[in-house]
């Protein structure tokens, strides 16, 4: 006997109605939460910059990024493009035709502008993924306990730093890289 009763053995225990039938699904996968109109605002004002910095292909970018979240799709496919943008590069510039050592010049560079494009897209979407991704997990994050405060502290020494000193240090490292890009673009 291996101790488990069966129904009709003496022992049996009666099963209520209610719990026959097949077993529950299980719970769909969380769906990306929807973009709400700050963030749509954000992604045109992202896509206007890249728009200056690169033309239409920052426009095509932020197109990409728009549709892909209000479509509710996977933001992992805004990476995916990303990568698949950075893989077609060097495939560009072999189809173009690679240049001997002594012809390496901006001439080289504008005569096909595909290899350059395909590379800010990839690094702009691969960027913004990175970026939705990173605010993802931050939202999922389980709150510090009280007394792992310290600890948590000690480990994250930014956390010392108030809300607004890393505010303001995000938003300093971002202008940083802005004023960065559009002096890159002018040369």
């Amino acid at each position: 006997m291996t101790g488990v009763s069966r129904p009709g053995e003496v022992g049996a225990v009666p099963i209520p109605a209610d719990a026959v039938g097949p077993p529950p699904e299980p719970d769909p996968p969380p769906r990306p939460r929807p973009l709400p109109w700050r963030g749509l605002l954000l992604v045109a004002a992202l896509a206007a910059v890249g728009t200056v910095l690169d033309g239409p292909t920052g426009i095509v970018v932020g197109v990409i990024v728009v549709a892909v979240l209000l479509a509710g799709v996977t933001r992992r496919a805004i990476g995916a493009a990303g990568v698949l943008a950075l893989v077609a590069t060097p495939i560009a510039v072999v189809v173009n035709g690679i240049p001997a050592p002594d012809e390496v010049s901006p001439v080289f560079v504008v005569g096909s502008l595909w290899p350059h494009h395909l590379t800010f897209a990839g690094l702009s979407l691969v960027g913004t993924w990175v970026v939705l991704d990173v605010v993802d997990h931050l939202r999922a994050a389980p709150p510090v306990r009280p007394e792992a405060a310290e600890t948590e502290t000690a480990r994250q020494p930014i956390e010392r730093f108030g809300r607004t000193a890393r505010f303001v240090a995000v938003t300093v490292v971002a202008l940083a890289a802005l004023v960065a890009l559009i002096a890159v673009s002018t040369q």
